[in-house]
């Protein structure tokens, strides 16, 4: 079974053992970018403390199992993930919607390098989920599409911190080191079930880029495209290495 050991932190807990909040306040415009908020967390906790509100679309849900109580808001200056206490948020947060979302009180957190958006911090973790409870007074949701927004097109060789949680698109990869009838995901030995595996792809110029699959996600099971292919999705990043997440599985093959 070959699983990637870096690639199992991306589904840990948020932990970021003895983390200080430090505060974000209101001297700055109240509606601002996504990239600017995550410049304001210059610590592994910061508290935002005034009328900040952030609108986006959402890129990414636990649709199809493939992230899991988190979603991923872009709004074309980065994308943030947002940590949400509930396992129904691609119905409270329909996949491509446009929503606005109220973040005083809120939280930023560094984790590992990614900033993620969350309630504050009431014991050794970075952010806590916003509850489910409050969904209704942080998130407005004004936009219903059906359609996703445009993606960045990026390449696998020159990624930077601008890009993590960013929806993007990644073209004509190819599966590395490919096995007759390869899944996206392996099996437990001794179990049977899917678990979280990281699968090494590259691009037309000879750069490499790691796919990041949930074992929950619905398309576990499916065979990995034997050809070139391209995939929509979202930027992770943990501790100095940069993996991609497909969000409601996106892929073109040619």
């Amino acid at each position: 079974m070959r699983r990637i050991a870096s690639c199992i932190s991306l589904a840990a807990a948020w932990l970021c053992a003895g983390c200080s909040a430090g505060s974000a306040t209101g001297d700055y415009p109240a509606r601002v970018s996504i990239a600017y908020a995550k410049s304001l967390c210059t610590s592994p906790s910061v508290v935002i403390r005034g009328d900040m509100i952030l609108t986006g679309r959402v890129v990414a849900t636990d649709k199809l199992s493939e992230f899991s109580r988190c979603a991923v808001v872009d709004d074309g200056s980065g994308g943030i993930e947002i940590a949400v206490d509930s396992r129904r948020i691609d119905v409270l947060l329909p996949l491509y919607c446009q929503v606005t979302i109220h973040c005083n009180m809120l939280a930023l957190g560094d984790y590992g390098g990614k900033i993620v958006l969350g309630a504050p911090p009431t014991g050794v973790y970075c952010v806590d989920r916003i509850a489910e409870r409050d969904i209704d007074s942080r998130f407005e949701v004004s936009l219903d599409a059906e359609s996703p927004p445009e993606a960045a097109e990026l390449r696998a060789g020159c990624l930077s911190h601008a890009d993590i949680s960013r929806y993007a698109m990644f073209d004509r990869l190819a599966v590395v080191e490919q096995e007759r009838g390869m899944r996206w995901c392996d099996t437990d030995p001794l179990t049977h079930r899917f678990v979280d595996t990281c699968r090494r792809f590259v691009d037309e110029e000879g750069d490499t880029l790691s796919i990041f699959t949930p074992g929950d996600a619905e398309y576990a099971g499916d065979i990995v495209p034997e050809g070139r292919f391209r995939a929509y999705g979202i930027v992770d990043y943990f501790n100095g290495e940069y993996t991609f997440r497909i969000s409601n599985y996106r892929i073109i093959e040619y």
